[in-house]
């Protein structure tokens, strides 16, 4: 399998002042609740606007890769100015 972008969403992830995306990267062989099998493992990125990756976060075999398993939100709850995801 090969990974496909599948999901986004923008915030001040390094306290810098300007925003950065969190991608979140799904594996091809990916399947809904309606499906049994094995998927790859979901993957997580946050990227700066320039395309530089801060961070990578791959969530492992154990979280199951499709529709509805892994939603994310990107806020900054603590208010220290650096969103959390």
């Amino acid at each position: 399998y090969t990974y496909e972008a599948n999901d986004a969403s923008v915030g001040d992830l390094d306290g810098d002042g300007a925003l950065d995306i969190v991608l979140k990267w799904q594996p091809t062989n990916a399947k809904d609740n309606s499906q049994s099998g094995y998927t790859g493992n979901t993957i997580v990125d946050g990227i700066r606007l320039d395309g530089t990756r801060l961070w990578r976060v791959d969530l492992g075999r154990n979280i199951r890769s499709g529709a509805h398993y892994t939603q994310f939100q990107v806020y900054d709850y603590d208010g220290d100015g650096r969103a959390e995801v």
